[in-house]
């Protein structure tokens, strides 16, 4: 794809602020979603979707910050170092509040001591486990963690794995097949809410695959032709609230799923990184309280369900917006504590490789060569641009 340097690494500095505050509110979204169902009050209808607005995400900001790495040398080690460093600080501390919510109420049905124990261990990993067959959950302590499996170990993988071969014949072909894939799925399952439990795991595939790699095609069209129409952000963030709340029913909302998948949520992405915005600071408050909002309200929610039961607490929607608030006010502290938490970690591993004995081993073959008579610049050494993470285009 045709791209001027100065082009690639303004987009590699740019920072989608509308994108970013579809992902807070993508985020708040699944909050409302999942505590509306255990209070019985109001959920947003299609609150499941965000997560493939998630997806779709990640695909337009991974393509936009790391293609051009690429083109520039940056190899597999590299990347998924930098993917690991920017996903599994937060996801840990999910994966323990799971954990500890889990040994407190083992009440729940067919969770046992042993089968927390399992999950936690595969979680470690970013794996999922079969420990609770009632529930069917791929991740019994944190079921939102379901996502980022798929979202490293599926859609990071095979696009670091096969850059040099996703020319936009074989991304056209692969977003083809699993657009083909998801209309199958909703044919079967009569929904794309997909993935998430052993008996829905394996479509779980292609509805990741679909959106995670239509966001890359639309970035590189944005990098070469971004759209002409600019509209005002708000726009785009009051917007997907409202398209996630449309109170469908039967045949037709199974046709407005995909209606989202495939036309709607791609649309709102590429316009969206072309909005221009009054109020940065809004959009980029809930896009760096997204990604906390999203790993760790789950066990928190179980934790608060408990507490409510143990107290005999009054449920209703009172308490569900005060948990949303909470989470809302906690997340943005988390992403604070975890930003610097990075710069840390990542600044050591930055040390580590530019040292004597280690300093070569990790450039690639042609960039030794290159560098004889001259200090090579490791691609790592980059990663923190300015003291910034890669990732300050904020991917979920």
């Amino acid at each position: 794809m045709p791209s001027t340097g100065f082009s690639e690494r303004r987009a590699e500095k740019h920072r989608y602020v509308t994108l970013d505050g579809l992902r807070g509110i993508a985020a708040l979204m699944v909050v409302l979603f999942h505590a509306g169902h255990g209070l019985g009050t109001w959920s947003p209808r299609f609150g499941y979707l965000a997560v493939d607005l998630f997806f779709l995400l990640s695909g337009f900001v991974l393509a936009l910050s790391y293609e051009p790495r690429f083109r520039r040398g940056m190899g597999t080690a590299e990347f998924l170092i930098a993917r690991i460093v920017r996903l599994y600080p937060l996801y840990f501390l999910g994966l323990v509040l799971g954990v500890a919510t889990a040994l407190l109420n083992m009440d729940f049905p067919g969770l046992t001591f042993r089968g927390v124990l399992v999950s936690f261990f595969f979680g470690l990993f970013g794996l999922p486990s079969d420990v609770v067959p009632q529930h069917q959950a791929l991740f019994a302590v944190n079921g939102p963690c379901w996502s980022l499996f798929f979202e490293f170990w599926v859609a990071n993988v095979v696009f670091v794995l096969f850059r040099k071969r996703l020319g936009w014949k074989a991304l056209l072909t692969l977003i083809l097949v699993c657009g083909i894939g998801l209309v199958a799925t909703e044919k079967v399952y009569y929904t794309v809410s997909v993935g998430w439990g052993w008996d829905n795991f394996a479509p779980g595939f292609v509805r990741v695959g679909f959106s995670f790699f239509a966001g890359v095609a639309l970035a590189r069209i944005h990098a070469v032709r971004p759209a002409k129409l600019k509209l005002p952000s708000w726009l785009f963030i009051a917007a997907l609230p409202l398209l996630l709340s449309l109170p469908l029913g039967g045949e037709l909302s199974h046709r407005y799923e995909l209606i989202c998948v495939f036309v709607l949520f791609p649309a709102l992405i590429y316009w969206g990184a072309a909005a221009f915005e009054r109020r940065p600071w809004f959009g980029a408050a809930l896009g760096d309280a997204s990604y906390a909002m999203y790993v760790i309200h789950d066990p928190l929610w179980a934790l608060c369900s408990w507490l409510v039961y143990k107290m005999a607490i009054q449920q209703g929607l009172v308490l569900q917006l005060a948990f949303v608030f909470g989470i809302v006010g906690l997340a943005w502290g988390l992403n604070i504590a975890d930003t610097r938490a990075r710069g840390i970690l990542m600044s050591r591993i930055r040390a580590w490789r530019l040292s004597p004995s280690r300093a070569g081993l990790y450039l690639p073959v042609e960039r030794r060569v290159a560098g004889e008579g001259r200090r090579a610049e490791p691609v790592m050494g980059r990663l923190m641009g300015q003291g910034q993470s890669p990732d300050h285009l904020a991917d979920d």
